[in-house]
């Protein structure tokens, strides 16, 4: 059951839990933040089911439906290579998680991450979002640092 896989999981060192709401339901996302006192993170990897063809639910209403339930992190999509058109959907999924309300605000997760896009990033999705790297940023570890030493430098950061 969902609540054994969530007991094991934080029992065996996990901070937190990454669902997929579309597999497993809504109501996972407000049982978990009932039973369990861990980060909640949803991943949207089954929403093209949902979100697509004649008859779908735009991502918009699950974005709120995910902020409405609790969820302390919801994966919104990445936008290299993205259309403008895709790269405007994105900010309103971004918009909902983070408009003002009563609610509590949900963290835009975004993934696809590396040392060429990240600037980019950072600048459409700014600080309060989760980034997560790609693998790809530790494939060779020299030329990855001088990368990331650029990057730094094109975000003003200390080196």
């Amino acid at each position: 059951t969902l609540g054994k896989a969530a007991e094991i999981a934080i029992s065996s060192g996990a901070n937190g839990l990454m669902i997929d709401p579309f597999c497993i339901g809504l109501s996972s996302i407000d049982y978990l933040k009932k039973n369990f006192s861990c980060p909640i993170y949803l991943h949207r990897v089954g929403y093209g089911l949902f979100c697509s063809g004649n008859l779908s639910i735009s991502y918009e209403i699950f974005t709120k439906l995910f902020r409405m339930l609790g969820a302390d992190f919801s994966h919104v999509g990445g936008i290299w290579g993205k259309p403008e058109k895709a790269q405007k959907k994105v900010a309103r999924y971004v918009g909902i998680l983070r408009k003002p309300s009563s609610m509590r605000a949900t963290w835009p997760v975004v993934s696809g991450i590396s040392l060429e896009n990240m600037a980019e990033y950072y600048d459409f999705y700014g600080d309060d979002t989760l980034f997560l790297d790609h693998i790809g940023i530790y494939k060779d570890e020299e030329s990855s640092a001088k990368k990331l030493k650029a990057l730094k430098q094109k975000m003003g950061l200390k080196s």
